[in-house]
């Protein structure tokens, strides 16, 4: 079951709007279920898997595909139980205008079958996305069925800027974006405002606790902070920088 669930929150974005199908491989054998695109990365964040896709770029032409091959059964409730399909119902936060083509077309894969999913589309403003997937999952037991939905998540699609950044530019007030998205020892984080004067930065971890915070005299432009992120564990962080009234925020990956 783990790992059927493993393969769903990874068969991403199903809009049912773009055009040309994918081509399931028929020869996919062993013992996974998801075949992500070359170039896509697995990191352990705090004993889950985030999943990062390959990267996309702001304005240009997105297109990767998911192969894909669904048992026949699993384990649910503790009972053995046959698979009869898995039905993507929709996800969210999709960037831009990126949709994706399933094959079967109906976005519905019964038990024993192979499939895939193909993300094409050109991607609005550099971000870093978290992709909630919502999916409908049918069992049989004997006699029994069960029809269930469950939300997924832990996939993740970075949007590079034009200029190479990956966490965007935001409004015409304070503007900031952080790179590189993942990151690993070492991350910037720009901050353009007009006015200047002090400029609070804070960092905390998915659980609210603060694991950074300084305060700034910035110049009225662009201020680029290097941030030492050597002494933080792999995972999932947030970061905010206020000026004056103003106050924007982000997130990253830290991966090791």
């Amino acid at each position: 079951m783990k790992k059927l669930l493993y393969f769903l929150f990874l068969s991403l974005s199903i809009n049912l709007h773009s055009s040309g199908q994918c081509t399931p491989d028929t020869t996919l054998s062993g013992p996974d279920i998801i075949f992500p695109p070359a170039g896509s990365a697995t990191y352990n964040v705090n004993g889950e898997e985030i999943v990062v896709l390959p990267h996309a770029t702001a304005g240009v032409n997105y297109d990767q595909t998911l192969q894909f091959r669904v048992p026949k059964d699993t384990s649910f409730g503790g009972l053995n139980a046959t698979i009869d399909y898995i039905k993507v119902i929709a996800v969210l936060n999709l960037p831009g205008n990126l949709s994706t083509t399933c094959n079967p077309s109906n976005c519905t894969f019964p038990g024993g079958s192979y499939g895939c999913a193909r993300l094409q589309g050109l991607p609005g403003s550099a971000d870093s996305l978290q992709i909630p997937v919502a999916v409908e999952l049918k069992f049989t037991n004997g006699s029994n069925t069960v029809v269930t939905n469950d939300t997924l998540r832990n996939i993740y699609l970075v949007v590079n800027g034009t200029i190479g950044l990956e966490k965007p530019v935001i409004d015409d007030g304070l503007k900031i974006r952080f790179y590189p998205n993942p990151a690993d020892d070492i991350g910037f984080l720009t901050y353009t405002t007009s006015a200047g004067g002090n400029t609070e930065v804070k960092i905390t971890n998915v659980i609210g606790n603060n694991v950074f915070k300084r305060t700034y005299e910035a110049a009225s432009g662009e201020n680029r902070i290097k941030l030492n992120l050597s002494n933080l564990s792999a995972g999932i962080y947030l970061y905010s920088v206020k000026n004056g009234a103003e106050t924007r925020s982000g997130r990253f990956i830290i991966t090791r």
